[in-house]
């Protein structure tokens, strides 16, 4: 019994590594950055197995929920951060296309990442 429940902790922890180790640029890039538009406020979340996940706020209260809206893979090419949104479906509308981004990064701050075009991202987490 011991050692079935050690194989099951064992391969919950495997599971959880990412598959390849992350470069020292990549570790900062990891987190949740916020970002401004002329019209919404965004949020992208790159985690340690490369996939980023993008969300909009519900609403503007004090306590504002976040709303995941899509996802897809992402890397680092050098300074260009490379990433493909693929939308989440939404209910009585037409399929978005997916959504992909190649972005110059200027300045890899600890908490800001600036690019050679768009907004600079800001750290939250």
């Amino acid at each position: 019994m011991l050692a079935r429940s050690s194989v099951i902790a064992l391969m919950s922890l495997l599971l959880e590594m990412p598959c390849e180790a992350l470069s020292p640029r990549e570790q900062k890039i990891v987190g949740t950055w916020q970002y401004a538009t002329m019209d919404a406020v965004g949020r992208m979340t790159f985690d340690t197995h490369h996939r980023v996940t993008l969300s909009f706020a519900l609403d503007d209260s004090p306590h504002v929920r976040w709303h995941a809206v899509a996802d897809g893979p992402w890397r680092l090419d050098g300074s260009r951060l490379i990433w493909t949104i693929h939308p989440y479906p939404i209910p009585g509308y037409a399929p978005t296309p997916d959504s992909h981004v190649e972005d110059e990064i200027v300045r890899l701050g600890k908490n800001e990442i600036t690019f050679k075009r768009g907004s600079p991202f800001k750290r939250v987490r």
